[in-house]
């Protein structure tokens, strides 16, 4: 027992902060939502989601596949809170998706990288790679 929480501890105290400016996505990005995402079953992303583009002209929004570049960002927020607790990042770089997520329980707190493979994100997103460019979220949609 005593492994494991030194094991987290240690996980925690060396992970990857969130490399950008949580307020400034909100401001200066695109919304590809106008309302949140409400929670549903197996979601892997449990919460209120808010999906935004970064990185691309809006007028070119609504045509895939996203341009090299292009930076989409989810938050999402616990029922009881409105400061976000988790936050998924795809950013597609030479025609590929890198995926991240990042995490944290309060608001005054920074987010912190999870541990996990991107190869999570690829199985769960291959589902629309052919249709909606590996992105769930099309602009103006749920």
């Amino acid at each position: 027992m005593l492994g494991c929480a030194l094991l987290c501890i240690v996980t925690v105290g060396c992970a990857e902060p969130f490399p950008f400016d949580a307020l400034a996505i909100r401001e200066d990005c695109h919304p590809l939502t106008q309302d949140e995402i409400p929670p549903y079953p197996d979601d892997p992303h449990a919460g209120y989601k808010s999906v935004y583009a970064c990185g691309v002209a809006p007028e070119a929004l609504g045509e895939l596949p996203y341009p090299d570049g292009t930076l989409i960002v989810k938050f999402s927020r616990r029922s009881a809170h409105q400061h976000a607790y988790l936050v998924a990042t795809a950013d597609k770089q030479e025609g590929v998706w890198r995926w991240a997520e990042y995490t944290r329980n309060f608001e005054d707190e920074p987010f912190l990288k999870l541990a996990i493979s991107e190869q999570v994100c690829v199985a769960c997103h291959q589902s629309v790679s052919g249709t909606l460019d590996w992105i769930f979220t099309p602009p103006g949609g749920h």
